[in-house]
Order: structure tokens, then sequence, then C-alpha cells
């Protein structure tokens, strides 16, 4: 039986089952040699997601990359829609991403394409190598595959995955058997490794013991606080309380590194020495600096080629670190600690913490929060400093078959569209209807969640029974569509309207996202389906099903079977094998609770819609933003989020329900300008918000109108601020440039406001939102 595990940097697990025995971790390999010359001791278990096509077309991947050139990298990110994309995008990743999107349009190539030529050198590499360890019994053993994924991706992204592993071959024909493919999360795989190397050693852990798993790897951090169950003969264990993650891998650090470089040399001596880039970031950081940091005071040497050796101290080492993901890696696992004493009858944390994944080896991370958290709460903290780390959730992915978590603690709320009887006290009258079958009202568009955010889920849950009827003129196999959706909220409302078209992904009510139809069909023909009377002793036949619900860390699997298990529907998250290129999807940012605005282009700008109400009554606008074009998708998202999360605008007396607005008139005395007119006006503002001196600081540009009798128009501008000294030259050279327009504004807008086009505010946000977000600068012009 063959595990395959495809994280950050992949790598990959085998084991041969023999019957019914138990597993054992020692029973495990790793596959830890790769072609190429650029792999050395420190991660030969791991190979990186990296492909370079030479003029004739012929793939070198992972280590084959000869230094000096530029691969497609990051290619596991180009699965991911571009909603779910922009939130893995940070510093230089965005522009890692734009380029190689950019190469892989020039061969001629597609995203998926690029993906599968890497996933199946991959598998043809591995299947080498498995060879080579067992022999020709590798032709006669079916194979079971195992890719494991991170737990905050979406279930269009893991569809993805499946996708393109069965497009790359792994999923090929062979003549001793049906070859099987399934997901398993990261953290889930890390920890299973982790309980299988741990708990037969340690006397002083216990059933009833609480573990807080932390896998760090390249992009992510993934933390779960699980409660063993049992420790032999084989450890069972289920989530404690709702696991969390988040952007803060080890690969973050590597740009701060290359940044305390250039301030170190000089940018110019830096540019000098371009060819040896990849060599000293390699040689220096990845494998000298980064894996040994703990933060002892040493100064590091590093050895630049063309511009000699220089050195760093401890504290600048610490920054790169410390301004990329230090903070977000502790906020993680005290999140889990004090969740963990919550959920405890005596308020007592966890016994242990445990780091795993290549990043989870760093002496600095340990240090930190040894320090910052497990000292304080007296909690053993233990950490892998050999292989094993990095290849925990390979190994532990191999496991899985055996182990699974007993319950899980759902990260969101899961609910379908469905009809119940008609109460007024609850339901709408616009939705009420009469059904014939049942011979009573009923009201359409509600939604039942039989998974709440928070619960405690079994492996397999089982969603209950529901049923349909059909009228006696109906014939033949019937399909009944049902929608499914999630929330991040706990209490989610019990109304959604159907009739609201929306895509997959998107906003089906305010913090209700859609995630697609599941298309449920009669096992029989419908009049051959058992018969119900209703009150009026008309027989009508009916159609019985349950769900099957199986949630695993951010996603959720859902079928439906009938009473003897026949499966008659699953849910459908649309067509995944769709290039999810930069042209196939608009753009999307958050607004201030969370909730997503769709954004439509406008003369080369964008426009963020309002969300309309629900009750129909006017409501602060989450955004009212246009947006300058070429700006970073990152820092747009940050700016505008920021700005939604300060209400820079004014409440509109009657929100659109949708894009273009036409001759949308104020209502409110005061406000003379069009919703229209407003909007033409952002636009305008917004293209001379367009600065191309540093593509770090994107602006985001709004108005505000101020009613009679002052009667004047604002400009509001938000900056990223990557440091606290930095945006001043962008701030004024943003202001001197407004300065210059607001006559023409004023001509062009029928003398209404004449000389009072000069108010001008200017908001400083720092690259993380929401961190200083008390500041406010106000210039008057």
């Amino acid at each position: 039986m063959l595990r395959n595990q495809k994280g950050t940097l992949p790598g990959v697990a085998f084991s041969e089952v023999k019957g019914d025995s138990l597993p054992n971790i020692r029973d495990v390999s790793v596959i830890s040699q790769w072609r190429g010359s650029g792999s050395s001791t420190y991660d030969l278990v791991k190979v990186p997601t990296k492909v370079f096509y030479s003029d004739d077309g012929q793939i070198t991947w992972g280590y084959e990359i000869p230094d000096g050139k530029k691969p497609i990298e990051l290619i596991k990110l180009l699965l991911l829609p571009k909603n779910e994309l922009e939130m893995y995008l940070r510093g230089q990743d965005a522009t890692v991403i734009e380029r190689s999107r950019g190469m892989i349009t020039s061969l001629g190539k597609t995203a998926m394409s690029v993906i599968q030529d890497y996933l199946r050198e991959l598998w043809k590499y591995s299947l080498e190598q498995i060879k080579a360890s067992i022999g020709q019994k590798l032709e006669t053993l079916p194979f079971h595959v195992i890719l494991t994924v991170p737990a905050i991706w979406s279930e269009v992204a893991r569809q993805s995955m499946l996708h393109v592993a069965k497009q790359a071959g792994i999923c090929d024909d062979r003549a001793c058997g049906k070859t099987r493919i399934e997901l398993v999360d990261e953290p889930q795989a890390a920890a299973t490794a982790v309980f299988f190397r741990e708990l037969h050693k340690r006397h002083d852990l216990e059933p009833g013991a609480r573990i807080v798993v932390a896998d760090l790897g390249g992009g992510t951090a993934d933390v779960i606080t699980y409660t063993i169950e049992e420790i032999d003969p084989v450890p069972r264990f289920r989530e404690c309380v709702e696991g969390a993650g988040g952007l803060y891998g080890g690969n973050f650090p590597d740009h701060e590194f290359k940044e305390a470089l250039k301030l170190e040399i000089g940018r110019q001596r830096w540019k000098e020495c371009f060819k040896f880039h990849d060599m000293i970031i390699r040689e220096s950081w990845q494998y000298s600096i980064k894996p040994s940091f703990d933060n002892s005071d040493q100064l590091w040497h590093v050895n630049t080629y063309n511009a000699g050796t220089c050195q760093l101290n401890s504290e600048q080492v610490a920054e790169c670190f410390d301004n990329t993901v230090t903070s977000g890696i502790v906020k993680l696992v005290r999140g889990q600690i004090q969740q963990a004493k919550a959920a405890s009858e005596s308020s007592t944390p966890p016994e242990l913490v445990c780091l795993v994944g290549g990043f989870g080896r760093s002496p600095y991370i340990y240090k930190v929060l040894h320090d910052k958290l497990c000292r304080k709460h007296n909690i053993e903290l233990i950490q892998a400093r050999d292989s094993s780390s990095w290849s925990a959730v390979a190994q532990g992915a191999v496991l899985t078959r055996a182990v699974q978590p007993e319950s899980r603690v759902a990260r969101y709320s899961y609910g379908w569209s469905t009809d119940e009887p008609f109460d007024p006290d609850h339901h709408l009258i616009e939705d009420r209807y009469y059904d014939d079958g049942r011979s009573v009202w009923m009201a359409r568009n509600q939604v039942h969640w039989p998974i709440k955010r928070g619960d405690r889920v079994q492996h397999s849950a089982n969603g209950g029974a529901y049923d349909k009827t059909f009228l006696p003129d109906e014939k033949g196999i019937q399909t009944h569509k049902a929608r499914f959706y999630k929330s991040a909220l706990r209490e989610p409302p019990k109304r959604v309207d159907a009739k609201r078209n929306v895509a997959i992904g998107e906003d089906a009510a305010p913090g209700v996202v859609f995630l697609g139809n599941i298309e449920l069909t009669t096992p029989v023909n419908v009049q051959d389906l058992p018969k119900m009377s209703n009150n009026n002793d008309e027989s009508f036949p009916y159609f019985e099903w349950t769900w099957k619900i199986n949630v695993s860390g951010s996603s959720v699997n859902m079928i439906a079977t009938t009473s003897d298990g026949e499966e008659i529907g699953k849910l459908d998250i649309g067509d995944i094998t769709k290039e999810k290129g930069a042209s196939c999807e608009k753009p999307r940012v958050s607004g201030a609770n969370g909730r997503q605005a769709q954004m439509m282009e406008i003369d080369h700008h964008l426009l963020v819609t309002l969300n309309p109400a629900a009750d129909g009554k006017a409501t602060r606008p989450e955004a009212h933003i246009a947006m300058a074009p070429n700006t970073q998708q990152a820092a747009v998202i940050a700016c505008a989020e920021s700005i939604a999360i300060l209400h820079l605008l004014h409440s509109v007396p009657e929100q659109p329900s949708s894009n273009p607005v036409i001759d949308h008139q104020s209502r409110r005395t005061g406000h003379p300008l069009s919703f229209d007119r407003e909007r033409s006006l952002a636009s305008a503002l917004a293209f001379l918000a367009r600065t191309t001196d540093n593509q770090n600081y994107i602006p985001a540009v709004c108005i505000e109108e101020v009613p009679e009798p002052a009667a004047r128009l604002n400009v509001l501008l938000a900056v990223n601020k990557a440091r606290p000294e930095s945006g001043k030259q962008v701030l004024a050279s943003l202001k001197e440039g407004f300065s210059r327009i607001f006559a023409l504004l004023a001509r062009t807008n029928d003398g209404f406001y004449g000389d009072r086009f000069h108010v001008f505010q200017t908001y400083t946000l720092s690259s993380a939102p929401c961190s200083k977000l008390q500041e406010r600068e106000q210039a008057t012009d």
C-alpha cells in the first residue's frame, strides 16, 4: 500500500500492508534520495515544487533545476481559485505567482498542465525508488494513494488537487487492481505520526491527555489539540477543540533575509551578484542560519561571492522571523491552550505541545514558544530535531489507513436547503406554498444546519433522514436539487433565498457561502416509489434519503444514500477542471465583517459593490472603493479591508442590489449627488492614485460626501504601510497630484462644489491589517 504526500515541499512515504496486521511507524519508508545537485542532508526527505522547461520542451524539476534558471514556482498555489489564492499571497509570493503565470502563458501552457507535469514526474520517480526498494513485487500490489493538503484548504481546492492527480496518471489502470486515492489533512497526518512515535515511549501520558500538535510547513501553520482515547494496541484520539491555521510557514522569513542582506551590503552590490542569489539563500540561509538559529548572541557570516562576506547579528536574523511569522505562530498555539483550558472541567492546560513539519524543527521557534507560552503554563514542549519532523506528514499519511480521529470539532457550520411546514411566527409569507402531496402549507428557502461550528462530529456523521413527495402525473427517474452552504457563524441564518443566483464560493446571504448543489436522483421510477397518504386520503409517491457527512478541517464531504446504502447524490462543487487563470474569475475583497463583496471592472478601475441589506433598510456600506489598475491583489485586499473596518463612507440611503447602478438618486435631502455620479467621481480619483514608485505601497481611494450646509466632498486615501517610517513620500506625492485635479473636478461637476473640493484625508495602514488602525492623519489643503 502506498501513500503519497504533497505539501509545499512534497515528500513521499510508502509501506506494504499485509492482511490485517497492525500498523507500525517503523514499517513506513520515506524516499530520501532525489536527483540533482542542489539537495543536502538537511532536506533530502523533501523536494521543491518547481518546474523548468527548456527551449526544446524538456522538463526539469525539483533539485535538478540549475542555478541561475528561473523556474515556475509555487505551482501548488496555482490550483486555488482567485479568492482563495489571495489569502495565500504575502510579500514576494504575489510577485512570484504573477511571474509564474506569465511564464506559463508564454509557454502556451495552462497552470493545470504544469502541475500535472510536475506530479507526473514526481510519481514516476517515486515508483522507481519504491521498485528499487521492494523489487518486482511492486507490480502485484494495488495502490492506495493519499495526498495531504493544508487543513485550511476549501472544497474547491481539494477537488482540484484530486483532479490534477488523476490527470497526472496516478490513478491509471493497473493489472493488479484499481488504485484508490483520497485526501487527508496535513495536521491530522502529522499528529498520527507523532502519536505512533511518542505515546509508546512516554509513560507519563495516559488516556485523557491532551496534546497540541503544531504542524509548521513551508507555507502554512496548522495547530490542532487532540485528546488521547487509547494508546494500545494502536493510538486512538479525537479533536479536543476547534483547530486553527494561518500563513505562518517557513518560506516567509526567506524574503526578509534577502532584504536584510540588501540593507547590509547595499542594493547596488546586491544587484551585482544576482547570478549567485539562489546559491547565497540556499547555502547561507536555508542550510545554515535558518535551521540552526536559536537567538544566541553571535555574528553570522554570509558569503555573497561578488560582494564579499558580510555579517549579520542575532537581532537582524531574529527580525527575519519576527517580521513575518513568529507572532502568528504564538497566537495560534496560545489560542489552542486557552480553548483547551476552557473545555477542561479542571481548567488545566494541555500536557504537551509538539512541533512537527520542516519549519517545526526551528530552534528559534522552539525557544519563543517555550519562553512565551509553555514555561508560563507549565506545559512540556517537544521538537524532533532529526528528519522525522520533516517526514511526519508523509509517514502519518501512510498510517491513516488504520487510524482516524474518533471525532472532529467543526470549524464551520454546514447545512442545506430544505422546506419546512409553514409557521407564520417564524416564516415569511412570501416563502409559503401548498404541498399537494402532504396536504399542508410549506415554507421554502429554509436551511437546515445539522452541523454547527464548534460541534463535535463523528468521523462519518449521519445528517438525518429526509423525504420528498411527487405528484401522481410525474413519471420515470426524477431528480431533486438541494443547495449546500457553509458559514463561519455558530448560529447561521435559517433562511437563504434560493432564487438568488450566486456562484460557488460566493455569499448567498450575510455570513453564508454557497458551496454547490447536491442533485439527488431517484433510485427507481417515481411510479415505483412507496406511496404515502395525505389528510385527504390521496396517495402520492415519496422519496426518502439519508445524508452522510464527513468533516475534515475546513472541508466537508457530503453524500446522500437510500435506506439500503445506495449512493444517489453527492456534493457538486462545479467544474473544477476549468483553468483558474487570471481572466477566469473576478477579484474579490473582504469586508469588515468577513463577508465578501464582488468586484467588477469600470473603465479599467475596480469598484466594490455594496451588499444590499437583508431587510431593505439602509446600512453602512462595507466599502465603496475604486482601485487603481496594476495593483498587487494582496495589498489591495489589505487596504480595502482596512477601509471597510474604519467605515470611512457615509451610509447610502438606498443600497443598490446590483451593478451598474442606473440613475440611482439619493432620497435623503442634502445629498444632491446620485450614486452613479458618486461612483464616477470615485473612479476618476482612483486614476490619480496610481503610483509606480514602489509596488509595496498600493493606495486605495474612496470619497465621502458631506451633506449641506457644509456641502463638500472628502477624499479618503489609504496606503499600505510596511514600516512606521515608510509611506510619507508616497502620501505627499499623491496629495500633490490630487491638488492638481481638484480644480478640474470642480469644473466638470456642473459647478456644484466650486472651490469646495479641498478636504483631503489620509489614512496610513500598517502592512498587517487592523494592527495600527487607530492612528489617523488628517491634512487640509
